[in-house]
C-alpha cells in the first residue's frame, strides 16, 4: 500500500510474529519497535505493576549484552533506546541512523527473547520502582491523573495504575517476572515496525532471523469495561496549592466508528489554543493558566476529558464555564464554519504528524492492536472529512450529557458546589487504594 508519498508494509511471518514497515525515501535515521501485547490491564490481580517491572528488567541484561552493553552499543552510533509500559501494551524501541539497523534489531530482539532477569538485579530494580512512584504519587498533578482511571473504569483491569502499588513491587519475586514473561512475551503478541531509512524485504529479513526462536504462542484477551461514576463530582480533599479539575465522560471502545466525531468534539471544545474552551476559560475569563481536553481508546472501552488547574477561589467559576460550552454545544450545535476548521485542524495535524517516523508506526500499531489491520491515512481524513454538523450534536448528545459526565476535584477544598450532580467526599485511598502500600 502506498500512501502519502510512502509505502506501508504489513507481513505475519509463519511463527506469526507481525512486521510492519514504512519506509521514508530522504530519511537517514530509522526507527525500529517491538511491542508486546502486554499491559498493566492483563495483569494478574495479585502483581500489578509487574508489565513495567519487567520492562525495566530487560534492561538489565541478555543473553549477549549487559545493562551497560545495551545502551553503549546504541549510544556508541549516535542513536537511543528506550521503552514504556501502557495499559494494553510494552515497547522497547531504538532510533539510530538507517545504516545501523541490524544493530538496532539485535539489540531489541536478544533483550526481548532473551532477558537474564537475575535475582539481584530485580532487587536493585524493585527499590528504583519504588521512588519511582513515590515520585509520582506525590505530585498532585501526576497523582490527579493517576486516579482519573480509577473513577472512569471502576471494577476494570484498566483503573490500575500502570506502575502498580508499592505493597504489590515488593511482593513481586523473580520467579513471577520469569513466568510472566515466558508466558506474554511470546510470538503471536509481537509486532515489530520500523520507519524511516529502511529497505522493507530486507528488514523482514532481518526480523525473521533474530526473532525465529521466539516462543511460539498468543493469547486471547479479555478486558473487561468497568463503569464510571457517572453524574457525580468525586472531591477529594488534598493538600497542595492548586484544584486539580477533570471534567469526563465514558466513550467507547477504539473500534466505534464514532471516533471520527469525537476528534472534531474534541478539537472544538478543548484541544488547541483555538478551542472554545482555551478562548473562554483561559483567554477571556482567566481562570486557569491551561486548560485542554483529551481521549483515551481501549480495545473494550474509552473516556473522554478536559484537565484543568486552577485556584481553589476559581474553582466554581471554572467548572460553570466548562459544562456551559460542554451544554452549548450539544444545545446548539455547531456552524459550518467552525466544523471546518475542526477538520482542517485534525486534517493537517494527521498529515503533520506522518512526517515523523515514530507517528507513523504508532499509528499503524494502534489500529493493529485494536482492530487487525491498517487504517491507511487517506481514509482516517475521509472520514473525518464527511462528518456533518448533526453527526457532532447525535454523538455529544449521546455521551456528554450531565447525567454521564463524571467530575473528578483534587486540591485543598473541602466543600463544592454540587451544579445539579451527585457530591461524593472521599479521600484518596477511597478512590485509589493502591497509594496505601
Amino acid at each position: 500500500m502506498r500512501e502519502n508519498g510512502f509505502d506501508i508494509h504489513h507481513v505475519k511471518l509463519d511463527n506469526g510474529v507481525k512486521v510492519i514497515a514504512t519506509p521514508m525515501s530522504g530519511r537517514r535515521s530509522v526507527v525500529v519497535g517491538v511491542w508486546c501485547l502486554s499491559g498493566s490491564a492483563y495483569e494478574p490481580d495479585d502483581k500489578i505493576g509487574i508489565s513495567h517491572f519487567l520492562e525495566h528488567m530487560i534492561f538489565k541484561g541478555s543473553r549477549r549484552y549487559s545493562a551497560k552493553e545495551i545502551v553503549t552499543t546504541i549510544e556508541r552510533l549516535g542513536g537511543s533506546i528506550d521503552a514504556y509500559t501502557s495499559k494494553q501494551e510494552t515497547c522497547f524501541h531504538a532510533t539510530v541512523l538507517g545504516e545501523d539497523i541490524d544493530t538496532a534489531i539485535d539489540v531489541l530482539s536478544d533483550i526481548v527473547l532473551h532477558p537474564r532477569l537475575a535475582s539481584a538485579d530485580v532487587e536493585v530494580e524493585r527499590s528504583v520502582i519504588i521512588s519511582e512512584i513515590r515520585e509520582a504519587w506525590e505530585n498532585a498533578d501526576s497523582l490527579a491523573q493517576e486516579i482519573l482511571p480509577a473513577v472512569m473504569f471502576m471494577e476494570s483491569p484498566l483503573a490500575r495504575p500502570i506502575l502498580g502499588s508499592i505493597n504489590s513491587v515488593r511482593n513481586i519475586k523473580t520467579e513471577d517476572l520469569k513466568e510472566y514473561w515466558a508466558k506474554n512475551f511470546v510470538s503471536g503478541n509481537f509486532i515489530v515496525a520500523a520507519s524511516g531509512a529502511l529497505d522493507f524485504e530486507y528488514f523482514v529479513s532481518k526480523v525473521a532471523e533474530k526473532f525465529s526462536d521466539a516462543k511460539q504462542g498468543a493469547l486471547k484477551r479479555e478486558l473487561p469495561p468497568g463503569k464510571s461514576k457517572e453524574g457525580t463530582i468525586t472531591l477529594i480533599n488534598y493538600d497542595c496549592q492548586q484544584v486539580h479539575v477533570f471534567v469526563s465522560a465514558r466513550t467507547f471502545p477504539f473500534a466505534d466508528e464514532r471516533r471520527y466525531e469525537l476528534a472534531l468534539i474534541d478539537a472544538i471544545l478543548g484541544r488547541g489554543s483555538s478551542s472554545r474552551l482555551f478562548q473562554k476559560v483561559r483567554e477571556e475569563k482567566g481562570l486557569a493558566y491551561n486548560i485542554q481536553s483529551f481521549s483515551e481508546l481501549y480495545t473494550s472501552a474509552g473516556l473522554w476529558a478536559v484537565y484543568a488547574a486552577t485556584s481553589p477561589d476559581n474553582l466554581t467559576k471554572l467548572l460553570e464555564s466548562v459544562l456551559h460550552e460542554i451544554d452549548a454545544l450539544r444545545a446548539n450545535g455547531i456552524s459550518e464554519r467552525e466544523l471546518e476548521d475542526a477538520k482542517s485542524f485534525v486534517r493537517r495535524r494527521l498529515l503533520l504528524s506522518s512526517e515523523s517516523p515514530w507517528n507513523n508506526i504508532a499509528r499503524a500499531i494502534e489500529a493493529d492492536i485494536h482492530l487487525g489491520r491498517y487504517i491507511p491515512l487517506s481514509e482516517t481524513i475521509e472520514r473525518i472529512v464527511s462528518v456533518k454538523p448533526e453527526n457532532i450534536v447525535s454523538v455529544a448528545n449521546e455521551i456528554l450529557n450531565r447525567e454521564r459526565l463524571s467530575i473528578l476535584i483534587l486540591g485543598p477544598v473541602k466543600k463544592v458546589d454540587n451544579l445539579g450532580f451527585r457530591v461524593d467526599e472521599a479521600s484518596v485511598t477511597d478512590v485509589f487504594p493502591w497509594i496505601l502500600g
